[in-house]
């Protein structure tokens, strides 16, 4: 918060972002991550503990260059996501003048979160949907490890076609491709 006097102005914080100093904590001997996922969407989790996970697995690998290869990627996924911009805060010692901004961080978002597949049977899965999906539309399945394949939708089959309106509780049956798993998350890349 800052004031002149005679307004006051609340400062938006940005997203903390560790990941360009990931090996400097792994170092110190920071053994567990915590990640801001309370009141964010499953997409939001998946991705942000997707990007991290490969991070720490090239650092225990031992593969420190590999990592600094892929970090441009890896921020690149993080940008993905809903998010307020990302800054590092009080990780580095003091807190970036970029960190705070009294017009507020704008919320910055590439994909759509589309829905959970929640089965998977000969080619097909069934999709609860969390926001709208029309016939045509390309999707990116997201897994644990990372970003999967992309497709187009087509085969889309339910009470709802042929707009799916994308409300928690609909849900439909849509062609796959083979590497789809239930659980995976579907976004619009």
């Amino acid at each position: 918060m800052e004031t002149d006097g005679t307004q006051t102005w609340f400062f938006d914080s940005k997203d903390l972002c560790a990941l360009p100093i990931l090996d400097r904590m792994v170092a110190t001997g920071v053994r567990s991550l915590k990640i801001e996922g309370r009141t964010r969407s499953p997409l939001y989790v998946a991705t942000v503990t997707a990007a991290y996970r490969r991070a720490l697995d090239l650092l225990a690998q031992g593969h420190r260059q590999d990592l600094e290869a892929a970090l441009p990627a890896l921020l690149a996924e993080l940008n993905s996501t809903n998010h307020r911009g990302f800054s590092t805060h009080f990780l580095e010692g003091s807190v970036p003048d970029h960190t705070y901004t009294p017009e507020g961080s704008a919320l910055a978002s590439r994909n759509s979160f589309v829905g959970i597949l929640e089965e998977v049977s000969q080619g097909q899965g069934l999709v609860r949907l969390k926001n709208p999906l029309t016939p045509g539309q390309e999707l990116e399945l997201l897994r644990p490890q990372g970003p999967g394949p992309r497709f187009q939708v087509e085969g889309l089959r339910g009470e709802i076609w042929p707009k799916a309106r994308g409300l928690s509780e609909e849900r439909v049956w849509l062609n796959l491709p083979p590497e789809a798993q239930a659980g995976d998350l579907l976004r619009i890349p």
